[in-house]
């Protein structure tokens, strides 16, 4: 049982067989694959809200994490 990713990031999947790391990478997949828009009843406001979010916590949260 692998205990990373190909890339060595943090979070990855393997789903139909692939490799996907790096969360936004992963919901672009799922959503996708699956046909869900996770910003539908969202403002425009809210979307950018819940982008920047995502973003610091990518950017910034593993840091806290991981040292």
């Amino acid at each position: 049982m692998r205990t990373h990713g190909k890339t060595k990031q943090f979070p990855y999947i393997v789903f139909n067989g692939e490799d996907y790391a790096e969360s936004s990478l992963i919901i672009n997949c799922l959503s996708s694959y699956f046909n869900i828009d996770e910003t539908k009843g969202l403002t425009l406001e809210q979307q950018g809200i819940a982008r920047a979010v995502q973003k610091m916590v990518e950017e910034n949260f593993a840091w806290y994490v991981f040292t």
